[in-house]
């Protein structure tokens, strides 16, 4: 038994996250747009004003780079992967023998088993400086 590698259904599954990828940047840009003309409009005067323009760029505008960013190392990602999955083997048609897959599992369940206790390690040690220093909603 042996597992087909699907070249063609990384690479569409690459160009339909990629569309709506760009159609994401597309929105993202109208919104920032949108955000820049109403931060650069001088017909609107006052403190409340002022705090809403600062508002705007110190959340909202730092938002909208977090998404790009996040889009983009998404798509950079996934161009890697298929870059990676390509060089299995230049054949279309490859295969890949099920004993290799079940040895490359193993391996792969084993690596996270042993990285569960470089994990416990640094908790107990993120644990041991709580008092110094604040992790709050990290990972």
């Amino acid at each position: 038994m042996s597992y087909n590698i699907k070249f063609d259904d990384i690479t569409s599954v690459q160009v339909e996250s990629q569309k709506t990828i760009n159609a994401w940047g597309e929105s993202v840009a109208s919104l920032n747009k949108a955000m820049t003309d109403f931060i650069n409009n001088q017909n609107l005067q006052g403190q409340a004003i002022s705090s809403m323009r600062t508002y705007l760029v110190e959340v909202h505008g730092t938002l909208l780079q977090t998404l790009v960013n996040l889009m983009n190392d998404y798509s950079t990602n996934l161009l890697l992967y298929k870059d990676g999955y390509y060089q299995i083997d230049g054949d279309l048609h490859t295969k890949l023998p099920s004993k290799v897959f079940t040895n490359l599992h193993s391996a792969l369940k084993s690596s996270r088993d042993d990285l569960k206790g470089e994990i416990e390690l640094l908790n107990t040690t993120k644990d041991k400086i709580s008092d110094l220093v604040s992790y709050e909603g990290s990972s």
